[in-house]
């Protein structure tokens, strides 16, 4: 079933006016990601195959959760998978955050339904290899107060703390700096997935005083 619900994300995420930002798009990237975040779904199913799938990436400690969809092509199925979702968790979850393709007229309209409140838009970047100069730098402890100053003044109450970046540092999760003369200038945080090919940047950030110039770039 998790094969066939991945699948089923899969082919309507690659199109625009179904696609949800928490999800990816390949088939092997969503079933990974399901089974290593082990989100909680409810699907609508008819003759053994999915036809609507709504699922929560659940935050106990915060009573939240990421909305992974949802996913169908029928509105009223997305007020019924809605539904349930509601009479399960309206006393467990004080908010559920929905990331949303500006092109997914449907369940935007459907989120108007349910009067959530628009926070905010997001830009997904890309970018290619070989068009940069390395001037930035690993992560180095002299640099620690510095940048955790930085981090949480430009992210405050975000989900990875500075603290938390300087435990998951690795081959996979760098931390590099931007420094002249000794002066911290910026830093950005990578994470990388050698698997699938992939890396993100999850946070970028340039100390006020040496903003304007050109250091974020």
């Amino acid at each position: 079933m998790t094969k066939q619900l991945a699948k089923f994300i899969a082919d309507l995420n690659q199109l625009d006016k179904h696609h949800i930002g928490y999800c990816g798009e390949k088939e092997e990237d969503i079933l990974h990601d399901i089974q290593e975040i082990k989100p909680y779904f409810i699907t609508y199913e008819y003759e053994g195959e999915i036809e609507a799938a709504i699922g929560l990436d659940i935050d106990e400690a915060d009573r939240s959760a990421e909305v992974w969809g949802p996913f169908a092509k029928n509105h009223e199925v997305k007020k019924d998978l809605w539904n349930q979702v509601v009479n399960s968790y309206e006393n467990k979850l004080q908010q559920l955050s929905f990331f949303v393709n500006e092109k997914n007229n449907s369940t935007l309209h459907f989120l108007q339904s349910i009067n959530a409140t628009h926070q905010g838009n997001h830009a997904i970047l890309a970018a290619k290899r070989g068009i940069f100069q390395n001037i930035c730098h690993s992560y180095h402890e002299q640099y620690r107060n510095d940048f955790l100053l930085l981090h949480e003044a430009t992210f405050p109450q975000t989900y990875l703390s500075g603290e938390e970046i300087l435990k998951l540092l690795d081959q996979h999760h760098k931390l590099l700096l931007l420094t002249e003369n000794g002066q911290l200038q910026g830093y950005v945080y990578l994470e990388a997935a050698p698997h699938f090919g992939e890396g993100q940047i999850e946070f970028l950030a340039v100390c006020p005083k040496a903003r304007k110039k050109g250091r974020g770039r």
